[in-house]
């Protein structure tokens, strides 16, 4: 969802957005959306385009880096988050919601890693379990900055590619909202919330339908979504990246091996060795005794005829008046 989207939207529903913006100094406070978009569409602007008055609700979003560092580049400001007002919750409550979250999933990567014993999904889980607890200390970071800025708290919506949307979702809804700040993190989305926001997606696309023929509208799209309006086409001043810097970036740096031997030298618990029975085959196959030679797979059987018994007087003790069996029957053993 684009800047552009969450302008429109926010006409449509008579709301004036309110944009934080996470940058390595403080929280910026986005310039009046109204200011905004007459700076864009310059001297041209018509009055028509000023959208938003201070009787106006507000709506109010933090873009930030999907790890919520701190940046200054605003290309790197790739995930929107929905900033709630709350007169209940305390700040010390909200960090300590955050610090429990990454407390339970340092334990869960632990214990996946002591129950594993390829190396290559143990080096797997510790680098997801350093992503996702680095994710939440700048979380936390991220919240003390916002609430210290603007007295709101972020609350982290779902990052499938629709969180414009999902933030949206949360600040229309007061039982969404009331979730998110009792939470650590996203909820996982029901059925319902999937067809909820397919049905904001299209009522999206209709409200682009019904400005098609507006000029403001359309000179804004073209500026601020022109890799959207002009598939190809780099917008002046952008350079495309080397190949040859990202393939650097990507392979495995001393740096970050290094790292990675650390945390599995320091934070991996010992294994727990598994019991016997649990390898294919224990207890089954047992080592042949060493007493004679084996026979040959390739020498014969011997036949019931070359086989000799040896039967050797039987003396049967009997008990008083008990006869003796038949010779016959005798034989017939």
């Amino acid at each position: 969802m684009e800047l552009v989207d969450v302008l429109l939207w926010c006409q449509r529903l008579a709301v004036k957005p309110v944009f934080l913006l996470n940058t390595e100094a403080d929280i910026q406070d986005a310039e009046p959306a109204d200011e905004y978009v007459s700076k864009v569409l310059g001297p041209d602007c018509p009055a028509s385009a000023h959208w938003w008055d201070d009787s106006c609700a507000t709506f109010a979003f933090a873009l930030t880096r999907r790890d919520f560092r701190a940046s200054d580049d605003p290309c790197a400001w790739n995930h929107w988050v929905a900033c709630l007002p709350s007169s209940e919750l305390k700040l010390a409550d909200r960090i300590l919601l955050l610090q429990g979250e990454g407390e339970r999933l340092s334990r869960f990567y632990l214990e996946q890693v002591q129950h594993t014993e390829d190396e290559t999904v143990v080096e797997s889980l510790l680098t997801e379990k350093e992503h996702a607890t680095d994710r939440l200390n700048n979380l936390q970071k991220f919240t003390r900055r916002v609430h210290s800025s603007s007295g709101l708290f972020p609350c982290d919506v779902g990052a499938d590619g629709n969180c414009g949307l999902w933030a949206f979702m949360s600040l229309m809804c007061q039982a969404r909202m009331e979730q998110l700040l009792k939470s650590p993190s996203a909820p996982d989305a029901t059925e319902s919330d999937m067809n909820e926001m397919k049905s904001l997606r299209q009522q999206l696309s209709f409200a682009w339908l019904s400005v098609a023929s507006d000029e403001s509208w359309g000179k804004l799209y073209g500026l601020m979504a022109s890799d959207v309006a002009n598939p190809g086409v780099r917008a002046e001043g952008v350079d495309k990246p080397d190949k040859d810097d990202l393939v650097e970036k990507m392979e495995m740096t001393p740096e970050r091996k290094q790292r990675l031997e650390s945390v599995y030298k320091n934070f991996t618990p010992p294994r727990v060795p598994k019991p016997s029975h649990a390898r294919p085959g224990a207890g089954l196959v047992r080592p042949r005794l060493a007493d004679g030679p084996a026979l040959p797979l390739s020498k014969t059987l011997p036949t019931s005829a070359s086989i000799q018994t040896e039967v050797k007087d039987v003396k049967v003790k009997l008990e008083p008046g008990v006869s003796a069996p038949k010779q016959g029957i005798l034989e017939a053993f």
